[in-house]
């Protein structure tokens, strides 16, 4: 299904919905929020003000070259920012300098936003607030690597050997 354009008073109007639903803090009910305005917005485009031409399609984890791949999504919620969360895809952002020109933007419990480009988890803005008023920020000063949440897993057999000696 085509993406539906959406005019610049309604694409206001969309991030106002999203920003209620903000709170600054961490928040365990936020995902469900966020899943039900992406329900409720899907295929909606809202133009992004960084990187320019940067646009957002709204849409879930099937909506993204990931459909099907729950191993990415569970990677993503466990294996690179230090505590487990829980992500909830906000859309795919096309118009930047991403490998392949699909970067996922999700949001957890903090309310932040981060992209996913294939190899990496990038923290793109703070807030819904700061995504509305300056964009993303694509490649970001903040990335995580897949396993980065486990720094003091043992790296091999034999760093296993030589600690047990």
């Amino acid at each position: 299904m085509a993406a539906v354009p959406v005019s610049f008073r309604s694409a206001d109007q969309l991030f106002t919905d999203l920003l209620t639903l903000t709170k600054g803090q961490k928040d365990p009910g936020y995902s469900s929020l966020i899943l039900k305005f992406v329900y409720e917005h899907r295929d909606e485009r809202l133009s992004l003000k960084n990187p320019p031409g940067a646009t957002l399609t709204i849409g879930n984890f099937n909506s993204t070259i990931y459909k099907g791949k729950k191993n990415i999504l569970n990677g993503w919620n466990k294996f690179y920012l230090p505590d487990i969360v829980s992500m909830q895809v906000l859309g795919v952002v096309t118009g930047t300098s991403c490998p392949g020109d699909h970067l996922v933007l999700m949001t957890c419990e903090d309310g932040q936003l981060y992209a996913y480009d294939g190899e990496e988890l990038h923290l793109v803005a703070v807030s819904v607030k700061q995504l509305r008023n300056k964009g993303i920020e694509y490649p970001a000063d903040k990335s995580y690597y897949k396993g980065e949440a486990f720094p003091n897993t043992v790296r091999s057999y034999s760093d296993v050997l030589r600690t047990n000696e």
